[in-house]
């Protein structure tokens, strides 16, 4: 299972606007003066979602997203 990366950057900030090639933690564009979110939180917000993983959180494995 893999967390989608957007989905932790939406839920730590709800109004980012970023982009992510592959689901790719190291390839994020951060847009419109979005604040950029440190790795490691990011992380951390991962193994939290992992913990109770709801569908839309969840990419599918061998499915590349861009989000």
């Amino acid at each position: 299972m893999a967390i989608l990366i957007t989905a932790a950057i939406l839920q730590i900030n709800p109004d980012a606007n970023v982009r992510v090639a592959n689901n790719d933690i190291d390839r994020i564009d951060w847009y419109e003066g979005t604040p950029v979110i440190s790795k490691e939180d990011l992380q951390a917000k991962i193994t939290e979602m992992e913990a109770d993983p709801q569908t839309q959180w969840i990419s599918p494995e061998g499915t590349p997203t861009d989000g």
